[in-house]
């Protein structure tokens, strides 16, 4: 029974949306928790370290939980949930107000539960390819991001 609501939950793009919406406050929380409990240097190897297990543990998330059980789903939620890895780190750290923040954080997760991104492709080489261009897509996506905040910062120090 509890794994039929769950199944529920997940095929319709607003249960999907408030699921990778609750996993982004869950980690943004947690990683600010780790952060002031550990207190480590900027740019240190601890601070790397935590990032890099942050992001990882969204995307990890994204594969195993906050997906359909088919490949196209896993892949979409893995990138959907680096992307809201990357803004959640983002949060509190950059001169762009927290609201923006949340409200790109909202647009994603919309974009990312589209159903039309968790459908089950029948071909092999179709799968493939669309997770070769999810995964392009995703990084391109934080790239651009981050850029964004770093020119933000630059011009708001000015």
């Amino acid at each position: 029974m509890f794994m039929k609501n769950i199944n529920n939950t997940f095929a319709s793009s607003t249960g999907r949306t408030l699921i990778y919406l609750s996993i982004f406050i869950a980690g943004s929380a947690l990683h600010e928790l780790l952060f002031r409990l550990i207190h480590p240097v900027i740019w240190s190897g601890s601070a790397l370290l935590l990032t890099l297990a942050t992001l990882g543990a969204f995307m990890l998330i994204g594969v195993l939980f906050a997906c359909k059980r088919h490949i196209q789903s896993r892949v979409t939620s893995a990138a959907t949930l680096l992307i809201l890895g990357f803004i959640a780190l983002s949060i509190g750290h950059h001169s762009v107000p927290d609201p923006y923040l949340l409200v790109a954080a909202l647009g994603v997760a919309i974009i990312g539960a589209q159903p039309v991104l968790h459908r089950q492709l029948t071909s092999l080489k179709q799968t493939f390819l669309y997770s070769i261009l999810a995964v392009f897509i995703s990084i391109g996506i934080v790239i651009i991001f981050t850029y964004g905040m770093t020119v933000l910062d630059r011009i708001a120090m000015q």
